[in-house]
């Protein structure tokens, strides 16, 4: 629970919109950096989202077995 709190407050440096996207948490957020290396390569938070697939695309509410719609509202592209 520490280790997952001090990666939160490292990864909210950053201020990206990764952790607004449905299963993406701090812990992800943090990997994805990790793996992009220096994002001020990148312009625009467009420009980085494209570039590594995370840009938000509407998707079709989830059905649960019994029948009520929910779910994430945005997947990875």
């Amino acid at each position: 629970a520490e280790l997952t709190a001090q990666i939160t407050r490292l990864v909210q440096r950053f201020d990206t919109a990764l952790t607004q996207i449905c299963g993406v948490a701090a812990v992800a957020e943090a990997e994805l950096l990790a793996e992009v290396g220096d994002i001020s390569r990148y312009a625009t938070k467009a420009q980085f989202a494209m570039s590594n697939g995370t840009a938000p695309l509407q998707a079709s509410p989830s059905v649960s077995a019994s029948g009520e719609a929910g779910g994430c509202t945005e997947s990875l592209s």
